[in-house]
């Protein structure tokens, strides 16, 4: 949003560059992790991240890039949606099935 407030295309490019290493190590692979404390486990907030960028990404684009931003945005929504439903889903169950054997 840089772009937009201060009408300098240089910080357009270095988000262009940003969204591109994203698309290929983040999104592609749908690698959500190491964001938070908990390094080792899928990351919902680096998925929330992500989709948040690219949204920006697409307000301040146009045709076709506008429409590649706002796929790799649903892509990671898609990630975020999907911990979420499934941790609700969790809170559903009754109490004896959150217990662990052992």
């Amino acid at each position: 949003m840089a772009y937009r407030y201060f009408s300098d295309s240089s910080y357009l490019d270095a988000a262009e560059r940003v969204m591109s290493y994203m698309e290929d190590s983040i999104i592609g692979p749908s690698d959500y992790f190491s964001s938070t404390l908990d390094a080792f486990c899928e990351d919902k907030e680096a998925s929330l991240y992500t989709a948040t960028a690219c949204y920006y990404m697409a307000l301040v684009s146009e045709g076709e890039k506008k429409a590649h931003y706002t796929r790799l945005a649903k892509e990671a929504s898609a990630f975020a949606l999907s911990y979420f439903i499934m941790s609700g889903m969790f809170r559903l169950l009754p109490a004896r099935c959150w217990a662990t054997s052992g």
